[in-house]
C-alpha cells in the first residue's frame, strides 16, 4: 500500500527494517518511531493517510455542503471527521442530514449506530445497525458491528432486546 500512495521513503524505511514494528494499540505511537510528529516530517504521504486533519477535513466537506446542500455523502463525510474528533452531537446531526437526504444510505446508519454506541445509546445504536443491515445485508461489518454493540449493552437492556424483537 505504500508504494500506491507514493510515500517511497516509507517503503524504503519499512524494507531495509527488520519486522519488529510494533503498533501500541489507542497511543497512536508506531515503534521505532517516538511520535506522531516524527513520522509526519520524515514520510508526510504516509502521515497525511494515518493522521488526517479533521478540522481541516471538515472545512473541506463543510464547503462542498455549502456548493451542494443536498450532497448526503458531504453530511456523512463530515460526520466521521467530527466523530474522529470526538464532536458526538455533532456527528450525529450530520448523520441525520445524510439519511435524511438520502434514506438508503446504510453507510450513514452505521455510522450513526458506532456514535450512539460511543455515547453508550445502545437501543438507538441497535436500531440504526438493524436498519444498516436491512439496507445492505451481506455487509459483514455491519454484522460484526451489530454483535460488538450487544456486548456492550449492560445484560438487562440485553434481555430487553432479546425479548422484544422491535
Amino acid at each position: 500500500m505504500i508504494h500506491l500512495i507514493g510515500d517511497d521513503a516509507y517503503a524504503k524505511f519499512l524494507r531495509e527494517q527488520s519486522r519488529d514494528l510494533v503498533s501500541i494499540e489507542g497511543s497512536g505511537i508506531v515503534w521505532p518511531f517516538d511520535s506522531k510528529e516524527y513520522f509526519r516530517q520524515h514520510f508526510p504521504k504516509s502521515a497525511k493517510l494515518l493522521f488526517p486533519d479533521y478540522d481541516q477535513l471538515i472545512r473541506e466537506y463543510t464547503g462542498d455542503i455549502r456548493r451542494n446542500p443536498k450532497d448526503s455523502e458531504a453530511y456523512r463525510r463530515r460526520g466521521n471527521a467530527e466523530y474522529e474528533k470526538e464532536d458526538f452531537d455533532q456527528a450525529i446531526a450530520d448523520f441525520n442530514r445524510a439519511i435524511e437526504l438520502n434514506p438508503k444510505n446504510h453507510v450513514a446508519y452505521w455510522n450513526r449506530a458506532r456514535v450512539h454506541a460511543e455515547k453508550e445509546e445502545y437501543d438507538a445504536a441497535i436500531k440504526d445497525m438493524q436498519k444498516a443491515i436491512e439496507l445492505q445485508p451481506h455487509e459483514r461489518a455491519y454484522q460484526l458491528d451489530m454483535e460488538r454493540i450487544k456486548t456492550l449493552m449492560p445484560s438487562t437492556t440485553q434481555d430487553t432486546n432479546s425479548t422484544n424483537p422491535h
